[in-house]
């Protein structure tokens, strides 16, 4: 992500924020796809994101909700105003699984918005895209709640990452949402981020 971005995305949180202090908001994309439990990176890119759960961090700060909202592991925005929302999933995904990337999308975008990051619902569906990125090694074994083979069978024809299932986010809050192994995820999306920050 370009400085001057990083920048004005500071600017904008600390305006909303009214003096939280904002440290470690920026991280690369390879440290925000680091999953704990499995001790391993879902990629090598180093570029720069905003760090999901710093940004989630700084908004509960200022409500202090008891029933605190959850976040993507990183948000990229773009020279040209488009954003990317993007959830790692490196473990096995069962349907609790499932309905945690539905409502990190929901809360991600609704932090997004309060902040005032994406100015409104509109600016959302034309610039914002959601991308669940997941290991398909650790899904890849027959059982029914696979996420695999529940993406898979639902599959369109968008590059072969595009799915059905999560097309009810693209319909009411992005502009496009996806699901796409971690392969797929360093083959398509992170030339993207590359020619943005060339």
């Amino acid at each position: 992500m370009e400085n001057k971005i990083i920048k004005d995305i500071k600017q904008i949180i600390s305006n909303f924020t009214q003096n939280i202090e904002i440290n470690n908001l920026e991280t690369t994309i390879r440290i925000a796809s680091y999953s704990p439990s499995n001790n391993e990176y879902m990629t090598d890119a180093d570029n720069i994101v905003i760090n999901g759960d710093i940004l989630k961090d700084i908004y509960n700060s200022k409500y202090n909700f008891n029933n605190r909202p959850k976040s993507a592991d990183a948000v990229y925005k773009f020279e040209n105003g488009n954003i990317y929302v993007i959830e790692f999933k490196n473990g096995k995904i069962n349907n609790k699984e499932k309905l945690d990337i539905f409502k990190k999308a929901y809360d991600t975008f609704l932090i997004l918005l309060d902040i005032g990051i994406i100015k409104n619902l509109n600016y959302s569906r034309n610039y914002a895209t959601y991308i669940v990125v997941y290991n398909k090694l650790k899904n890849d074994e027959p059982n029914k709640d696979n996420i695999y083979k529940y993406f898979a069978k639902n599959a369109l024809s968008y590059k072969e990452y595009k799915f059905k299932d999560l097309n009810t986010l693209q319909e009411i809050l992005f502009k496009e949402s996806f699901a796409c192994t971690k392969e797929n995820f360093n083959e398509y999306i992170i030339p993207e981020l590359n020619k943005e920050q060339n």
